[in-house]
């Protein structure tokens, strides 16, 4: 009887977790999705209340809104995505005669300033988004001139030895997780079983 007991408690614990972990999960994608919303809403108040008259404006609203201080790269990428979909809901809008569509070209204004922003910084850091091994053979094969064909050569297969262990790990990593979650399922009626006898 008390080890039914001890049973059903570490199962519970374990499904416990893991609804513990999926609502986290769930809350903080509808609280992102929220604060975009909330942001997008007011960046359409304040471009009608002619309130952002310079790009550095819209980048302060930014930077209070998502309590940021400094902008890079990624969140420079994440202003563009909130100033492409305040566009896309101005443009959409049916009610969207006369005053809402005068919001247009000062929004794109805006987003063709805020994209030279990240042309310039993908241009100083390029491949951001890339590992350490990889964007430093990138950025490398961008500083070499056409007559360095050996050298870019040697660049590319060092860069292709590079994503072929990656993608080995990554492969491995997966058939072992797998193979661990077979072992506890297989641990899990082991146990049960062992406790009904």
């Amino acid at each position: 009887m008390g080890t039914w007991i001890l049973i059903a408690v570490v199962v519970l614990g374990y499904v416990v977790a893991l609804l513990v972990g999926w609502r986290i999960l769930v809350n903080r994608r509808r609280r992102r999705k929220e604060q975009d919303a909330a942001f997008v809403t007011m960046l359409l108040a304040a471009v009608d209340n002619e309130a952002l008259p310079r790009i550095e404006d819209l980048w302060d609203m930014f930077r209070a809104r998502f309590e940021t201080l400094d902008l890079s790269l990624p969140e420079h990428s994440h202003l563009s995505r909130l100033l492409r979909t305040a566009i896309a809901g101005v443009a959409a809008d049916h009610r969207g005669e006369g005053r809402q569509l005068e919001k247009l070209p000062h929004l794109r204004e805006l987003l063709f300033r805020n994209e030279e922003v990240v042309g310039r910084e993908e241009a100083r850091a390029p491949f951001y988004h890339t590992p350490q091994p990889e964007r430093q053979l990138l950025v490398d094969l961008l500083e070499l001139t056409p007559g360095d064909r050996a050298i870019v050569r040697d660049k590319l297969n060092n860069l292709a030895q590079s994503i072929t262990a990656r993608d080995e790990i990554i492969t491995r990593l997966g058939e072992e997780g797998h193979k661990s979650l077979v072992l506890a399922r297989w641990g899990l009626v082991g146990t049960a079983v062992f406790s009904l006898t």
